[in-house]
């Protein structure tokens, strides 16, 4: 309770302060902030920064980016950092202004790779340059972005699937507050999300809290064990109206307090009751039961090494998809899915994207080291478990056919008094996919040609949106609807 009342304490003054300095440079005077790697659990403990209350106070708000490691490998771990921006922009959402991004680009490539992923998320970059032979690598970027910058102005996410990060769960968890596993299963989520080319947007606490859940069919709920009771009620109603609800693990079984409930609070939506939690253990979960999944792929079965939940199923309408088998040999409910009021809910009672894992901020996995050996931790049925379930629940608002990992896919909206445009951007990150096996040790990573390395390299597929001609394209980006307003 006190680390609460010292973040109430901290945003309660950068209020204060915001109010002062409007009341003296005038109402158009800009508040700007930022947030040191905003997933990192310092933040809170130390600094008492919550993700939900920044933007109480400013009007720009950024955040500082900087992968673990020596050097900082911004161009392996471009998607956790693509993860912490798509963060940003949930936080700015209440705000008109800019939202910025600042990189410390350890080598002279990383300057035009951050610049590509910054771009390509509609962030604004905030330009350190230390070294001052790398005016040959920034100036051309910052030529770029200034010819450009009405195109990059002005841009709001038009996904219409929602990831929940819980600053709730994260500091104030019983069991793992003061740890990055929340965290790391958030960007895990959000990684299998991208190689899966699905468009997402982040969802806060505080969105939860006051029902904001506008264009969004699909609402995704990685382990957020800590919910108010409002947040839960509007779940549940958004289920009723119907949208689709994906939540995996202990979501909705604390409080806000970290006590936790007899239930989940959720548990009438999941159409299951916690019974049991297990913090570790094998087990085997059976995929046999899935529609439309295992007869897709040659897949029945997979490993799962991390914590889940015993649950009974108490809705006999349910379906079972998937069970799980535990090292004593009893099977439990895996995956139940229902219909719930107009919508649906898919609850996997383990946490898949535990399985699909690559260090964040030193946890989780081994990290990435030039001249070092590697192993690609990511198990692949786990990515297409969270895909194929979210792409069961609603389509996407953009589609994208015929493309590999390593190509990055994100989707904006575009307005102003003249403008309605829907933005779909995608980006090539070829040059530094790794697999299992020694990391160069010298890294000089490259834009490779891409029609080579997809699917379909010999049978490039029609490109259209709504406000163009289909045309010749080596893969098909489709604008499948307009945002809605």
């Amino acid at each position: 309770m006190w680390l609460k009342w010292k973040a109430a304490q901290v945003i309660g003054r950068q209020v204060e302060i915001r109010e002062l300095l409007k009341k003296k440079r005038g109402p158009q005077a800009t508040i700007w902030t930022y947030h040191s790697n905003a997933t990192y659990p310092v933040m809170y403990y130390q600094n008492s920064l919550e993700q939900s209350g920044l933007s109480k106070y400013a009007d720009v708000i950024g955040i500082e980016v900087e992968p673990e490691g020596k050097p900082r490998l911004y161009t392996y771990y471009w998607r956790n950092n693509a993860a912490e921006f798509q963060m940003l922009k949930a936080q700015a959402a209440e705000r008109e202004k800019v939202v910025w991004g600042l990189f410390y680009s350890t080598f002279l490539h990383d300057y035009t790779w951050n610049s590509i992923l910054s771009w390509a998320l509609g962030i604004k970059q905030w330009w350190p340059v230390h070294d001052p032979n790398a005016e040959v690598a920034w100036k051309p970027m910052v030529a770029w972005e200034t010819r450009h910058e009405e195109l990059l102005a002005r841009w709001t996410p038009a996904a219409n699937i929602g990831v929940v990060y819980s600053d709730l769960t994260h500091n104030h968890h019983p069991l793992n507050a003061g740890s990055s596993e929340h965290a790391f299963a958030y960007v895990n989520f959000c990684n299998a999300l991208t190689d899966s080319h699905i468009v997402y947007r982040v969802v806060l606490d505080r969105d939860l809290d006051a029902g904001r859940l506008d264009r969004l069919d699909t609402l995704v709920l990685p382990h957020v064990a800590l919910m108010t009771d409002s947040a839960a009620e509007t779940v549940r109603k958004f289920v009723q109206n119907g949208g689709t609800v994906i939540a995996t693990g202990e979501t909705s079984y604390y409080r806000e307090t970290s006590r936790h409930r007899d239930d989940f609070a959720l548990a009438d939506v999941f159409g299951v009751r916690s019974e049991n939690y297990l913090p570790s253990g094998k087990c085997d979960v059976d995929l046999t039961q899935w529609p439309g999944f295992a007869g897709s792929r040659a897949v029945g079965q997979m490993t799962y090494l991390k914590d889940w939940c015993e649950v009974k199923v108490t809705d006999p309408k349910a379906e079972l998809w998937a069970s799980l088998t535990d090292s004593r040999g009893k099977k439990h409910p895996a995956v139940v899915a229902r219909a719930a009021g107009k919508g649906r809910c898919i609850y996997f009672a383990f946490r898949p994207e535990m399985m699909y894992a690559t260090q964040h901020l030193s946890f989780g996995a081994p990290l990435i080291e030039p001249g070092s050996p590697w192993e690609d931790k990511r198990d692949s049925t786990a990515r297409a478990l969270i895909a194929h379930a979210v792409l069961s629940a609603a389509r996407p608002i953009v589609q994208v056919d015929n493309i590999t990992r390593g190509i990055f896919v994100d989707a904006h909206r575009q307005r102003s008094s003249d403008v309605d445009n829907t933005i779909v951007t995608l980006a090539n990150f070829l040059g530094a996919e790794l697999t299992t096996g020694d990391v160069p040790r010298n890294l000089d990573p490259v834009f490779p040609e891409v029609a080579p390395r997809l699917p379909q390299p010999a049978n490039p597929s029609p490109s259209a949106s709504e406000h163009r001609k289909p045309r010749r394209s080596i893969w098909s980006a489709r604008i499948t609807r307009t945002p809605r307003d």
